[in-house]
Order: structure tokens, then sequence, then C-alpha cells
């Protein structure tokens, strides 16, 4: 079997302070897991229907590919970061897990490399990157030693589809397609597309969706380019299609969702 990669794909994060702004009652589904370390004040997620708080002093593992809502009335400051495993298998064990929390005390000797969450994502310094790789690998170790290990069958499954996972992930902008997903596992375009979506929950066409989504609401709140050159950006040719399947996920039109100050947010 191909050695798990210990690589993380650290996407986006730093300090933000959450507002009633911030709160959406639009179920959103995400291919990224979250990590938090909350400063101060209280806000609530909603994972799965289940409403969890989100406080201060405490730091919280929440899993990707559930449906989430946020809920803030007031304010609620936090670190915060969006991050993937480059191993589709650990991804995958990772999005069995459930919602995790834990005392600030637990993880007292990482302070030092979460307060520097906005400095990472400026500068990605090697010795900076190393420490946020210790402390993510730090808590997915405590995670993954309770999460079940695949049969042995998902784990043939997902070693035939690693390389289709790989390639996806840097050719989601072009929309490659099925043909072409098929023929890195060297399967048929049928039976790639039902392999992966029972290993998944998610066709291949719905995963890359959600990771060119991802990307084009990270270039909305974050920079000034218009939404036509954002959704060329993201390999959309129509971007009338682009802002309907945006609004879609997020319950905003793209320009609404600019118009709304957002920026990268946990």
């Amino acid at each position: 079997m191909h050695a798990e990669s210990m690589d993380l794909n650290i996407r986006v994060g730093g300090l933000y302070t959450c507002t009633p702004r911030w709160a959406s009652n639009v179920p959103e589904h995400t291919d990224e897991h979250r990590f938090y370390v909350g400063v101060r004040g209280e806000a609530g997620m909603a994972i799965d229907g289940k409403l969890q708080p989100l406080r201060g002093k405490r730091v919280y593992f929440i899993p990707a590919r559930h449906p989430t809502t946020r809920h803030c009335s007031v304010r609620y400051e936090v670190y915060w970061l969006h991050f993937r495993p480059v191993s589709p298998r650990i991804h995958a064990r990772l999005c069995r897990m459930t919602f995790k929390s834990w005392p600030e005390a637990r993880w007292a000797s990482f302070r030092e490399t979460w307060t520097r969450f906005p400095e990472f994502f400026e500068a990605r310094s090697l010795e900076l990157q190393l420490r946020m790789h210790a402390l993510l690998w730090s808590a997915l170790a405590e995670l993954l030693a309770t999460a079940p290990e695949p049969s042995a069958g998902e784990a043939r499954t997902w070693e035939t589809l690693r390389p289709a996972f790989e390639f996806m992930d840097t050719a989601f902008t072009r929309n490659p397609t099925l043909a072409e997903l098929a023929e890195t596992v060297h399967l048929s375009p049928i039976h790639f597309h039902r392999r992966f979506k029972a290993a998944t929950g998610q066709t291949p066409h719905e995963y890359m969706e959600r990771q060119r989504m991802q990307q084009a609401r990270r270039m909305l709140a974050g920079g000034t380019d218009s939404v036509g050159a954002i959704a060329a950006a993201c390999g959309y040719a129509n971007p009338f299609y682009f802002s309907r399947a945006f609004k879609r996920l997020y319950g905003r039109s793209p320009l609404q969702y600019r118009r709304s100050g957002a920026r990268a947010e946990p």
C-alpha cells in the first residue's frame, strides 16, 4: 500500500471577530476541516442540525462535509484556519468524526503558534509552517486514535482513487471531463463515477464545484477583481451561471456577498 502523506494543505485562516453579520441559516457544505481557538465572546454552529456553542478559551475541531449553519448574536473573537490532509484516506476518516472541543489549556504549549495564524497567511515561513503542522497533527493524532479504520475494501478504494484526488485538487479550475478523471485511475468513466460517489457521497463534478466555489469566495472577500474575472479564474465561462451556482451554495449572489463587507472568514 502507498505510504500515507503526512502533508497538510492549510488553505486560509487568521484572526476574526464574528458579529451577527457572520451568521447564516443557509446550510454550508465544505471539503475543508476547521480548527478554531476561541479568544472571547460566544457564537454557535449547528452541525448536522445540532447546535454547538463556540466560546472563548476553548479549542474546536469541526469536520468537513457536515452541513453547518452559523449563529452569533453579539461578538465572538477567534483564531481560525481551514485545512485538508493531502491523504484522501486520512481526510475521509476525519470527515467521519464529530465536532470536538477541548479546553484551551490542553493545547497551551502551542499558544505561540495559534496567535501567529495571521502572520502565517501573510508570509508562510518554514519555521511557522512547521509549527502549524505540529499543532494540527497533535490534534489530529488524538482524533484519529478514535476514528474508525476503513475496511480493507474501503482502503483499496481510497488507494485506487488517490491519483484522481491529486489531479482534481490541482486542475479543478478547468473542470476536467469525467473521462480525463477516470483515465488517471485506469477505470471506465461509469465505474469511476460510481466508486467516487460511493466513497465520498458526492459526484466528481460536485466535488470540483465546491473547490471552485471556495476559491471564488476567497477571491471575492480578499480582492477587487470583477465577478466576471473571478468566474473565469474559477473555471466558469458564463458569469451568470457562476452567480447562480454561488447563490445556490451560499444563499447570496457574489455581489451581495462582496457588498456585505465579507472577508476571509471562519
